[in-house]
């Protein structure tokens, strides 16, 4: 499981719709949920930023698993 993994389930855990970061952020709604598509590490910042969770957080939970 990668960090948009954890990304994915950090946001269901905290009610927060896709849709919404999606059409906040002007990201395509795919390259959150579909495997085929990365994430630019930009992408995953201005996420991380809007949420006010530390990148670190996401990368540090996958090493534990």
């Amino acid at each position: 499981m990668g960090v948009k993994d954890e990304l994915l389930i950090y946001l269901k855990q905290q009610n927060i719709e896709i849709n919404q970061i999606a059409r906040e952020l002007n990201i395509e709604k795919e390259k959150l949920i579909d495997s085929t598509y990365e994430l630019k590490a930009g992408e995953f910042c201005e996420i991380c930023a809007y949420l006010q969770v530390d990148p670190w957080y996401f990368y540090k939970k996958k090493q534990k698993k």
